[in-house]
């Protein structure tokens, strides 16, 4: 698959020479000597960069394939924390992922492998171009090059989690059929990137949504952390593929780094627990923000056309309708393994996986909100009274318990889903 982000348009005529046939229009924004010609254009490429998190569409190609909505899915399904109601999603794309059919021609996968070198590609249009440009300071010429390798490591950090060893594309001009470098370099290439940024980057950003000094600490620490517990777990070794072993990785020392890297983010970063847990997920003003800032480390930011609401809890919790009730899909209920880790009256458990569904509204800072609801107290489809075999079995306390021989434990899924979940659910 190609990884140098640039579409053509194909011209085809009956009367042509051989040098007509082809009619090549570029829609990569590194179209010449415009975008990097002064510093207000240089900062608009950098938002570029930025934007391949969340955009909706990269030149028309790839709907939402990373945190607009699908790098939750590819990294959620699969593992202990939800499942994917296949008789109910509408999107057939991702029915794949929801009964582990997919594989190596899967859209969202080749999805992602496109949106995550286009932000490679644009990332290292900002760090090969922007020392050039004459009408920018010194001192933010660097920055907009340490924010680029930030972003270059990030989108590397993922491409390295879902395959492994990589081509890397260090240069705008390297080639599309650059071969896939071992696990080992591609690391290193994120390493020194987010190393980088850790070390040159000013503790805050002029936009509390860009990357800074601790953002950059907190992703390097999250690679050393990953890159340990791999080393530790044997992860991969009885696939006996050299070119993503984990052999070469210190776990000690790397665990030894990220522990530096925190100690330094929790004593001179200046974040906080938000005391209002949701501000964290709204920010529709400007204050909403600065309130939003004094937890997350980044946020990749949507623009206008943004969804208003919470795409994570929209994907995971009641169903409902989201500009009626505060409900969400419901696609994708918990699995008892994340349900069991919330203490049920913990509002992140209400956030995060019991949604609004209820027609009561807050506003707060002159946006209105739903009010956070509490989970239907019975599945109305099933029989209530608990059968013996299931004593014991309870998740969690508060608004439901969930009996069940199998993992499944969602409210959604027992009153939607209810020939998988087989549960029975009870007053307390």
């Amino acid at each position: 698959m190609n990884t140098k982000i640039m579409a053509t348009c194909l011209s085809l005529t009956l009367l042509c020479s051989c040098g007509d046939f082809l009619d090549e229009k570029v829609y990569s924004f590194a179209d010449g000597n415009t975008l990097f010609a002064n510093a207000s254009n240089t900062e608009k490429a950098l938002t570029g960069a930025y934007d391949a998190l969340n955009a909706n569409a990269i030149q028309n190609q790839a709907p939402h394939a990373l945190f607009s909505r699908n790098i939750h899915l590819l990294t959620q399904l699969g593992c202990d924390e939800m499942i994917g109601r296949t008789d109910y999603i509408g999107i057939a794309d991702i029915k794949p992922f929801c009964n582990y059919t997919y594989n190596s021609e899967s859209r969202f996968l080749g999805d992602a492998w496109f949106a995550l070198y286009a932000g490679i590609y644009r990332a290292n249009g900002v760090i090969e171009n922007a020392p050039k440009v004459a009408d920018m300071t010194d001192e933010r010429r660097k920055e907009v090059v340490l924010e680029a390798r930030f972003l270059r490591g990030f989108y590397y950090t993922y491409l390295a989690w879902f395959w492994g060893g990589v081509p890397l594309q260090k240069s705008v001009n390297d080639s599309e059929l650059t071969p896939r470098s071992s696990l080992k370099d591609v690391y290193e290439l994120i390493i020194n990137d987010l190393k980088s940024a850790y070390e040159g980057l000013p503790k805050r950003n002029t936009y509390d949504s860009r990357a800074n000094k601790y953002t950059a600490a907190a992703m390097l620490a999250k690679v050393y952390l990953y890159l340990a517990a791999c080393k530790e777990n044997n992860v991969g070794a009885d696939l006996n593929f050299s070119l993503n072993s984990f052999d070469w990785v210190d776990s000690n020392a790397l665990y030894a780094e990220a522990k530096a890297l925190c100690a330094d983010i929790y004593a001179n970063g200046a974040y906080i627990l938000n005391p209002e847990y949701a501000y964290n997920f709204i920010a529709d003003r400007p204050m909403l923000k600065a309130e939003q800032a004094k937890e997350a480390v980044m946020v990749a930011t949507f623009g206008k056309e943004a969804p208003k609401y919470f795409v994570f809890a929209h994907l995971t919790g009641t169903v409902g309708n989201i500009t009626q009730d505060g409900g969400g899909a419901g696609w994708f209920p918990a699995l008892g393994e994340l349900i069991s880790l919330y203490d049920k009256t913990d509002v992140r458990y209400k956030q995060n996986i019991g949604g609004a569904n209820t027609k009561n509204k807050v506003n707060i800072m002159g946006v209105e909100y739903y009010v956070l609801g509490t989970l239907p107290k019975r599945c109305k489809h099933l029989p209530h009274k608990v059968p013996s075999e299931f004593a014991g079995s309870t998740i969690g306390r508060g608004h439901t318990r969930c009996f069940q021989r199998t993992k499944f434990s969602h409210p959604a899924i027992c009153r939607c889903y209810p020939d998988v979940c087989r549960g029975y659910l009870q007053n307390r």
